[in-house]
């Protein structure tokens, strides 16, 4: 068990957030970490965010200018913490999610940046349980893979943390990026030091990006990725302001009716059992339940948040 106890900065870059924020605080008020403070970045909020934060003990500054690199910028400047951990107004952490970021700096100071996973929380099912298997059954290989054997190493805007001094060094956020100024920082604070992945340290973040489906959201990352790697430019295009999920029901339904037909397609040729009990049903209304039951417990467990 480590002794020392540094403080923590936990930045929260934040625009028109009301909806979600307070789910973010409430997280961090649960830590079990002692030292911290925590920094919301209003970045010309027109809602309550900002009185909103307030009333939950975050300390607030303002970044007039529009994008989430000025306002990440903006809070790490403003930060009094050797470490320094950003995670978005979208997000909810777990209790220990200071207390293993303060673990893994305190193992070394090479550490010079660290960064884990995330799940979605909403959006759409497939984005949900692409990105849940994603880092399930992959994990630091699918990060290796990413990041070329760590030659490339990226942080997770929701979920990173750095060293201040590492942080001044290199010089802060690039803010001509539209885009990816997380994956940037990542890349130059690396010349620093090491940059660590722990898929140990998670966060459960909207999918609000993906809720019309996973290779929609994912092709503006990949777009502008592509033109940040190839090109040695900044980000092409700007995210869009998305505030709102957008209704899951017509995603549930298409998902629902995509696995009975897989599993009827699965059950004809491998497990005629099953289409035998499934005729001897009444109703079609009867099947789907029995279907959808047999297919709940793996569907639950890859969409459920881990804490």
């Amino acid at each position: 068990m480590y002794t020392q106890k540094p403080l923590i900065s936990v930045v929260i870059p934040a625009y028109n957030e009301e909806r979600y924020i307070k789910k973010t605080l409430f997280s961090l008020q649960k830590q079990i970490y002692p030292n911290f403070e925590v920094i919301v970045v209003d970045n010309q909020s027109t809602d309550h965010t900002a009185s909103l934060a307030l009333a939950h003990g975050a300390r607030v500054i303002y970044e007039s200018r529009k994008g989430v690199a000025y306002a990440r910028q903006a809070g790490f400047l403003a930060a009094q913490g050797s470490i320094i951990a950003t995670t978005d107004a979208d997000t909810v952490v777990p209790p220990d999610w200071l207390s293993r970021i303060a673990k893994q700096f305190s193992r070394t100071k090479r550490t010079v940046g660290l960064t884990g996973v995330y799940y979605f929380s909403s959006g759409s099912l497939v984005s949900q349980l692409i990105i849940r298997m994603l880092w399930s059954w992959f994990g630091r290989a699918a990060w290796e893979f990413a990041t070329i054997g760590g030659r490339r190493a990226f942080l997770i805007g929701s979920n990173c943390a750095v060293r201040k001094d590492a942080f001044m060094a290199c010089g802060g956020f690039n803010t001509d990026l539209a885009a990816l100024e997380d994956w940037d920082l990542g890349m130059r604070i690396r010349k620093l030091g090491r940059v660590k992945f722990d898929p140990s340290i998670l966060v459960c973040t909207s999918g609000r990006r993906f809720s019309h489906g996973f290779l929609p959201g994912l092709s503006h990352y990949a777009y502008n990725y592509i033109a940040w790697i190839v090109l040695k430019q900044p980000a092409l295009t700007r995210f869009r302001d998305i505030r709102y999920e957008r209704s899951a029901v017509g995603n549930a339904i298409a998902f629902t009716i995509a696995v009975c037909l897989c599993f009827f397609g699965y059950a004809a040729l491998f497990r005629p059992q099953f289409v035998a009990q499934a005729k001897i049903m009444k109703t079609v209304g009867t099947q789907i339940k029995f279907v959808t039951t047999m297919v709940q417990t793996n569907v639950w467990k890859a969409t459920k948040a881990p804490f």
